[in-house]
């Protein structure tokens, strides 16, 4: 008798309400698609021929973005119905994109196969264990000098009083879980809305502080390149038919190297 692997708390949201994600095809309809995917695009700097992961990758919409300039990509995500998604559109409108079921701290590719790899919109799923047990796969992927690009929300979002006490429909919203911290990070909920009005509900998400990010990522062996904060505007707020307070850092992004040694 098989006994059924239990579902992850991080996932419940994606495993019940993955149409938020899939449906969305290639459309802007969230905060994050400006102010957090779209810059990340910028700093992975797709080039032609390039081999570059994408860890990660739900239903693949930075994942065509990145094909469609000419790269090889390759898209990695833990969850069936995010590659489903990812997968009927492959199928739509080929891209050559390779897709693979598979958890990003276990990559199965060889060493040294990858240009680049990115993860954008995904780390708040995991573990502080398992950030860095990604970080050093996606240090072992790299060809000698790869780059690594890493896109998730500021940790201070998270307990933007602003942001969360906002009466309305706030584009998100956060509440701090009754767990200890580990490794200086903690857990809370997520309440996320599209441009539809739509909520998306995360049970549990993980908040790293950057500090964290940084010596990890320093310690898998890799070379911090740059990094960059990321503002909500009236004009991105305008652009998903949201309301809200504005002018604060809410995604930031980090480029890094693989460093010489390796």
């Amino acid at each position: 008798m098989t006994t059924q692997k239990p579902q992850r708390v991080e996932d419940i949201g994606y495993a019940k309400h993955h149409d938020f994600w899939t449906r969305k095809g290639d459309a802007m309809t969230v905060v994050g698609d400006y102010i957090g995917r779209v810059p990340a695009i910028e700093l992975i700097d797709p080039q032609p021929g390039e081999k570059i992961l994408d860890a990660g990758c739900g239903a693949g919409w930075v994942t065509r973005i990145l094909a469609r300039k000419g790269a090889k990509v390759f898209g990695i995500d833990r969850q069936q119905p995010m590659l489903n998604g990812a997968i009927a559109e492959e199928t739509k409108a080929p891209l050559g994109i390779v897709y693979s079921l598979e958890d990003i701290g276990s990559i199965k590719y060889p060493s040294r196969f990858f240009d680049k790899v990115a993860c954008i919109a995904a780390l708040f799923h995991n573990s502080p264990e398992e950030a860095q047990k990604f970080f050093r796969e996606s240090e072992r992927v790299l060809r000698p000098r790869g780059e690594f690009v890493l896109s998730l929300m500021r940790p201070d979002l998270y307990v933007n009083k602003e942001v969360n006490n906002f009466k309305g429909k706030s584009w998100v919203k956060y509440k701090k879980l009754d767990k200890p911290k580990v490794q200086g990070c903690e857990r809370f909920s997520e309440t996320y809305r599209d441009s539809s009005g739509q909520a998306f509900e995360s049970p549990c998400l993980w908040r790293h502080p950057e500090s964290f990010l940084i010596k990890s990522l320093q310690d898998a062996g890799f070379d911090i390149l740059k990094t960059q904060s990321q503002y909500v505007t009236r004009e991105v707020l305008d652009s998903c038919g949201l309301k809200g307070p504005v002018g604060y850092p809410a995604f930031y992004q980090i480029l890094a190297r693989k460093g010489m040694r390796r």
